[in-house]
Protein backbone atom coordinates (compact mmCIF):
# COMPACT_ATOMS: atom_id res chain seq x y z
CA UNK A 1 0.00 0.00 0.00
CA UNK A 2 1.17 3.52 -0.63
CA UNK A 3 1.75 5.91 2.18
CA UNK A 4 -1.65 7.91 1.12
CA UNK A 5 -3.41 4.90 1.44
CA UNK A 6 -2.17 4.01 4.65
CA UNK A 7 -3.01 7.69 6.34
CA UNK A 8 -6.92 7.16 6.04
CA UNK A 9 -7.60 4.46 8.40
CA UNK A 10 -5.33 6.94 10.67
CA UNK A 11 -7.00 10.33 9.87
CA UNK A 12 -10.58 8.60 10.70
CA UNK A 13 -9.40 7.32 14.16
CA UNK A 14 -8.16 10.83 14.95
CA UNK A 15 -11.68 12.37 14.07
CA UNK A 16 -13.05 9.42 16.21
CA UNK A 17 -10.89 10.45 19.26
CA UNK A 18 -11.87 14.02 19.00
CA UNK A 19 -15.55 12.98 18.89
CA UNK A 20 -14.83 11.11 22.14
CA UNK A 21 -13.05 14.35 23.25
CA UNK A 22 -9.23 13.04 23.31
CA UNK A 23 -8.15 16.21 21.61
CA UNK A 24 -4.25 15.89 22.12
CA UNK A 25 -3.92 11.88 20.83
CA UNK A 26 -6.08 13.31 17.83
CA UNK A 27 -4.17 16.36 17.04
CA UNK A 28 -0.62 13.78 17.50
CA UNK A 29 -2.69 10.97 14.90
CA UNK A 30 -3.44 14.19 12.24
CA UNK A 31 0.30 14.86 12.29
CA UNK A 32 1.27 11.51 11.40
CA UNK A 33 -1.57 11.59 8.89
CA UNK A 34 -0.52 15.18 7.47
CA UNK A 35 3.50 13.68 7.34
CA UNK A 36 1.90 10.41 5.23
CA UNK A 37 0.00 12.30 2.65
CA UNK A 38 3.20 14.90 2.04
CA UNK A 39 5.12 11.09 0.79
CA UNK A 40 1.83 9.26 -0.03
CA UNK A 41 3.58 8.10 -3.37
CA UNK A 42 5.77 6.25 -1.62
CA UNK A 43 4.79 2.44 -0.13
CA UNK A 44 5.59 1.67 3.34
CA UNK A 45 7.80 -1.10 2.00
CA UNK A 46 10.13 2.15 0.51
CA UNK A 47 9.53 4.30 3.91
CA UNK A 48 10.47 1.50 5.79
CA UNK A 49 13.93 1.00 4.24
CA UNK A 50 14.35 5.24 3.88
CA UNK A 51 13.29 5.68 7.52
CA UNK A 52 16.25 2.95 8.68
CA UNK A 53 18.81 5.64 7.72
CA UNK A 54 16.69 8.70 9.65
CA UNK A 55 19.03 10.62 12.23
CA UNK A 56 17.23 10.30 15.33
CA UNK A 57 17.78 13.93 17.26
CA UNK A 58 15.47 13.77 20.08
CA UNK A 59 13.82 16.62 21.24
CA UNK A 60 12.22 16.33 24.71
CA UNK A 61 9.23 18.31 25.30
CA UNK A 62 9.37 21.69 27.11
CA UNK A 63 5.80 22.01 27.81
CA UNK A 64 2.88 20.25 28.44
CA UNK A 65 1.35 21.04 25.37
CA UNK A 66 3.72 19.73 22.85
CA UNK A 67 2.57 16.41 21.22
CA UNK A 68 5.02 13.99 22.08
CA UNK A 69 5.99 10.40 20.46
CA UNK A 70 3.91 9.12 23.64
CA UNK A 71 0.66 10.84 22.66
CA UNK A 72 0.64 8.39 19.28
CA UNK A 73 1.61 4.79 20.40
CA UNK A 74 -1.06 3.52 22.56
CA UNK A 75 -3.27 4.74 19.66
CA UNK A 76 -1.62 3.36 16.50
CA UNK A 77 -1.65 0.22 18.32
CA UNK A 78 -5.20 0.23 18.91
CA UNK A 79 -6.57 1.28 15.47
CA UNK A 80 -3.84 -1.85 14.19
CA UNK A 81 -6.08 -4.26 16.69
CA UNK A 82 -9.19 -2.54 15.08
CA UNK A 83 -7.91 -3.00 11.43
CA UNK A 84 -6.24 -6.42 12.26
CA UNK A 85 -10.02 -7.74 14.01
CA UNK A 86 -11.87 -6.10 10.76
CA UNK A 87 -10.92 -7.15 7.22
CA UNK A 88 -8.44 -4.84 6.74
CA UNK A 89 -5.25 -6.89 7.10
CA UNK A 90 -3.24 -4.78 5.07
CA UNK A 91 -3.48 -1.49 6.24
CA UNK A 92 -2.98 -2.90 9.54
CA UNK A 93 0.38 -4.51 8.40
CA UNK A 94 1.75 -0.87 7.46
CA UNK A 95 0.48 0.52 10.58
CA UNK A 96 2.65 -2.13 12.59
CA UNK A 97 5.50 -1.48 10.25
CA UNK A 98 5.57 2.30 11.27
CA UNK A 99 4.86 1.48 14.68
CA UNK A 100 8.06 -0.51 14.56
CA UNK A 101 9.72 2.92 13.78
CA UNK A 102 7.78 4.83 16.30
CA UNK A 103 8.68 2.10 18.84
CA UNK A 104 12.60 2.29 18.03
CA UNK A 105 12.26 6.07 18.16
CA UNK A 106 10.74 5.91 21.63
CA UNK A 107 13.41 3.13 22.53
CA UNK A 108 16.24 5.65 21.56
CA UNK A 109 14.47 8.78 23.18
CA UNK A 110 12.14 8.86 26.02
CA UNK A 111 8.53 9.11 26.29
CA UNK A 112 8.74 12.90 26.69
CA UNK A 113 10.59 13.06 23.33
CA UNK A 114 8.36 15.80 20.61
CA UNK A 115 6.43 14.08 17.26
CA UNK A 116 7.74 16.84 15.89
CA UNK A 117 11.46 15.59 16.40
CA UNK A 118 10.61 12.35 15.26
CA UNK A 119 8.45 13.76 12.08
CA UNK A 120 10.88 16.09 11.36
CA UNK A 121 14.32 13.31 11.65
CA UNK A 122 11.16 10.91 8.76
CA UNK A 123 11.28 13.95 6.65
CA UNK A 124 15.37 14.32 5.84
CA UNK A 125 14.81 10.82 5.72
CA UNK A 126 12.96 10.44 2.85
CA UNK A 127 14.04 13.06 1.01
CA UNK A 128 15.20 12.39 -2.69
CA UNK A 129 18.88 11.73 -2.89
CA UNK A 130 20.75 13.85 -5.12
CA UNK A 131 21.40 11.81 -7.73
CA UNK A 132 18.02 10.53 -8.08
CA UNK A 133 16.58 13.08 -10.40
CA UNK A 134 19.20 13.02 -13.14
CA UNK A 135 19.17 8.89 -13.17
CA UNK A 136 15.59 9.06 -13.95
CA UNK A 137 16.44 12.05 -16.36
CA UNK A 138 19.19 9.65 -17.81
CA UNK A 139 17.06 6.72 -18.06
CA UNK A 140 14.28 8.56 -19.89
CA UNK A 141 16.99 10.77 -22.54
CA UNK A 142 18.49 7.08 -23.13
CA UNK A 143 15.59 5.93 -23.81
CA UNK A 144 13.88 8.01 -25.88
CA UNK A 145 17.66 8.56 -28.17
CA UNK A 146 18.69 4.89 -28.40
CA UNK A 147 18.34 4.08 -32.62
CA UNK A 148 19.15 7.91 -33.11
CA UNK A 149 21.68 10.41 -33.24
CA UNK A 150 21.04 12.06 -29.92
CA UNK A 151 22.29 9.07 -28.53
CA UNK A 152 26.26 9.02 -28.55
CA UNK A 153 25.58 13.04 -26.93
CA UNK A 154 23.65 11.78 -24.00
CA UNK A 155 25.79 8.81 -23.46
CA UNK A 156 28.32 10.69 -23.08
CA UNK A 157 27.24 13.24 -21.05
CA UNK A 158 26.63 10.31 -18.76
CA UNK A 159 30.16 9.38 -18.95
CA UNK A 160 31.33 12.15 -17.86
CA UNK A 161 29.01 12.99 -15.23
CA UNK A 162 29.72 12.45 -10.90
CA UNK A 163 26.85 9.63 -10.81
CA UNK A 164 28.06 6.84 -8.65
CA UNK A 165 29.00 3.65 -9.97
CA UNK A 166 25.61 2.44 -8.44
CA UNK A 167 24.16 5.03 -9.87
CA UNK A 168 25.19 4.05 -13.64
CA UNK A 169 24.62 0.83 -12.83
CA UNK A 170 21.13 1.34 -12.54
CA UNK A 171 20.77 3.25 -15.37
CA UNK A 172 21.98 0.07 -17.11
CA UNK A 173 19.83 -2.12 -15.85
CA UNK A 174 16.77 0.31 -16.67
CA UNK A 175 17.62 0.57 -20.22
CA UNK A 176 19.49 -2.55 -20.89
CA UNK A 177 18.22 -5.47 -18.30
CA UNK A 178 19.23 -7.55 -15.99
CA UNK A 179 23.61 -7.05 -14.89
CA UNK A 180 25.04 -8.11 -12.06
CA UNK A 181 24.88 -5.26 -9.08
CA UNK A 182 28.43 -5.50 -8.96
CA UNK A 183 29.29 -4.15 -12.45
CA UNK A 184 31.83 -1.63 -13.07
CA UNK A 185 31.20 1.57 -13.79
CA UNK A 186 32.66 1.30 -17.46
CA UNK A 187 30.94 -2.29 -18.35
CA UNK A 188 28.16 -0.45 -17.35
CA UNK A 189 28.39 2.37 -20.08
CA UNK A 190 29.39 -0.94 -22.29
CA UNK A 191 26.10 -2.11 -21.77
CA UNK A 192 24.08 0.68 -22.12
CA UNK A 193 25.20 1.44 -25.16
CA UNK A 194 24.77 -2.67 -26.66
CA UNK A 195 21.23 -1.73 -27.93
CA UNK A 196 22.18 0.98 -29.72
CA UNK A 197 25.40 -0.59 -31.25
CA UNK A 198 23.89 -3.39 -32.30
CA UNK A 199 20.66 -1.34 -34.61
CA UNK A 200 23.19 0.55 -35.89
CA UNK A 201 25.24 -2.48 -37.04
CA UNK A 202 22.10 -3.97 -38.26
CA UNK A 203 21.00 -0.57 -39.97
CA UNK A 204 24.65 -0.60 -41.80
CA UNK A 205 24.21 -4.16 -42.99
CA UNK A 206 21.10 -3.93 -44.94
CA UNK A 207 21.97 -0.51 -46.47
CA UNK A 208 25.01 -2.28 -48.12
CA UNK A 209 22.74 -4.80 -48.61
CA UNK A 210 20.39 -2.75 -50.65
CA UNK A 211 23.36 -0.88 -52.09
CA UNK A 212 25.01 -4.45 -53.52
CA UNK A 213 21.04 -5.19 -55.26
CA UNK A 214 21.01 -1.90 -56.63
CA UNK A 215 24.36 -1.99 -58.32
Amino acid sequence: MKLSETQRPISAYADGLETAGAVAPAAALRSIAAFLSEFGTMTMAGFTQRAAKACLAPETAKSCSELTVSNVVPHLQALQAILRAGRGKAAADDIASLLKFVNQFWRESSSGTTLASMLKALKAALKPEASEPLVKTFIERLNKDVRTPAFEETLAELAASKLKREDVVGIARAVYGSIPKGTSRKAALGFIRKPHDAFISAKRGIDAMKGRSAA
